[in-house]
């Protein structure tokens, strides 16, 4: 999988702008009603980078910023390209930490959020189809824990089953 591919797949899930006030990423505190709403472009959070002008932010340098902060945090270019994908998607959407203990659950590791190589020797024993379906099933469940889930599960969901035919997608060209 390369870097330019998954984000491609992933920004489209991300869309343009949001300024949704129920959504605590669109405040710079990370609370609803926290500091200011500044919104959400590209996926790029205030709450995360609150220094970051959101109005100019052009897609270029969002796709900067995914590198650097979510595909190298990840460490994309090491893991099979379906799985990559799920977990870069997971990282822009809840974190990078929040991420890699996902991939560590699904793997049956130590979940300290640390992507190191024990986590990467238990990742190459799994099969990727059976890897991906349990990363998958440990995002809906952290996403279900939230209590914003009311609210935005939904379309949570919908991103979460999205991720999934792509990944299968990519899956079975690796296959062919």
């Amino acid at each position: 999988m390369s870097f330019d591919r998954a984000f491609k797949l992933v920004v489209e899930r991300e869309g343009e702008w949001s300024t949704d006030p129920r959504d605590p990423g669109n405040w710079t505190a990370g609370v609803v009603g926290g500091g200011e709403l500044k919104g959400t472009r590209w996926g790029i959070a205030s709450h995360v980078y609150p220094e970051v002008d959101l109005n100019t932010l052009t897609l270029e340098q969002a796709k900067e910023i995914y590198r650097l902060d979510y595909w190298d945090k990840i460490l994309g270019e090491l893991l099979p390209a379906a799985v990559a994908l799920v977990v870069f998607d997971c990282a822009v959407n809840q974190g990078t930490h929040r991420a890699i203990r996902c991939l560590q659950a699904a793997v049956g590791a130590k979940q300290d959020g640390i992507l190191g190589p024990r986590t990467l020797g238990a990742i190459s024993s799994f099969p990727e189809s059976l890897l991906i379906e349990r990363f998958l099933a440990e995002r809906a469940l952290h996403y279900a824990s939230l209590p914003t889930f009311p609210t935005f599960g939904r379309g949570w969901m919908r991103r979460l089953f999205g991720m999934c035919l792509e990944a299968k997608e990519i899956e079975n060209a690796d296959v062919v």
